[in-house]
């Protein structure tokens, strides 16, 4: 015997993802159907940032040595709606590091994330979605901060991933580097050997970016970092230690410089 029968048509479900903007977002995958428009799920963030060729990071590898910083974002979210900027190495890497920190959240916040979190590129996309009536968890990669606390307003709470060098006038949450025991024990869960896995922390000096470029993932290579283009990073290594008023440094510049001349300072060093 069933116990209870529901049968919702498809008027139910549409009123329902309308009122539930994140799992609508999942809702489109399984029908295969993502519109593009700027909006993108914390689930759909964390695969296309964390699977690679040896298979999917986990959450450790990014929160390794910053569990008083995931505290911090959990006691956020678990209080009342407001504005926390989270700052890493990258925009990228500060929102990786709130989704695996979300991951390792203890039930029920931590499902109760991944049914209302999404990471907004656009100003017309974060308006149209801060005006829905139940609250949200907005991650807003919009570069027009005056509309942050609109939606603050209207309920939700409001992330902000920061660089390195982003300024941002309320309270960050600045992360630590990668603990090195942490970021091996990761590696060492994905399969990898524990030797190789300490030569990857090594050699990527717990830079969760260069880690994934020893790893193998998918990313754009800079000019600059062609072994051709290396002399080019020459002057920009030696501007913190040259001085323009020593013999033997002026010597080696002018041993680099395809057009040396007679007086060298420390704007001409800029130039080369």
């Amino acid at each position: 015997k069933w116990k209870d029968i529901r049968v919702y048509d498809s008027c139910n479900i549409e009123e329902w993802l309308e009122l539930a903007p994140a799992v609508s977002r999942w809702f489109s995958i399984i029908v295969r159907n993502y519109p593009p428009d700027g909006i993108l799920d914390t689930e759909r963030f964390w695969k296309e940032w964390a699977v690679g060729p040896l298979g999917e990071l986990p959450p450790l590898s990014v929160t390794a040595g910053r569990e008083a910083e995931s505290q911090k974002l959990y006691d956020f979210l678990a209080s009342t709606p407001g504005i926390k900027a989270v700052q890493a190495a990258s925009k990228d890497e500060a929102i990786a590091f709130i989704v695996a920190s979300a991951k390792q959240f203890k039930p029920p916040l931590n499902e109760d994330f991944f049914s209302k979190s999404l990471i907004i590129d656009t100003s017309p996309s974060f308006r149209s979605i801060s005006i829905n009536k139940n609250s949200l968890i907005l991650i807003s990669r919009v570069e027009e901060t005056n509309i942050l606390y609109s939606a603050v307003g209207d309920g939700h709470h409001v992330l902000v991933p920061l660089g390195s060098d982003d300024k941002f006038n309320q309270d960050i949450i600045n992360l630590p580097i990668i603990d090195r025991n942490g970021q091996i024990e990761s590696l060492v869960e994905m399969g990898i050997s524990e030797e190789e896995a300490r030569r990857y922390s090594k050699e990527a000096a717990r830079n969760i970016t260069i880690l994934k470029r020893l790893l193998n993932f998918p990313q754009n290579r800079m000019d600059w970092a062609n072994p051709e283009n290396a002399k080019q990073l020459l002057p920009a290594l030696l501007l913190g230690r040259w001085d323009e008023n020593k013999d033997d440094d002026k010597k080696f510049i002018f041993e680099k410089d395809e057009h040396p001349r007679e007086n060298l300072n420390i704007d001409d060093l800029k130039k080369l």
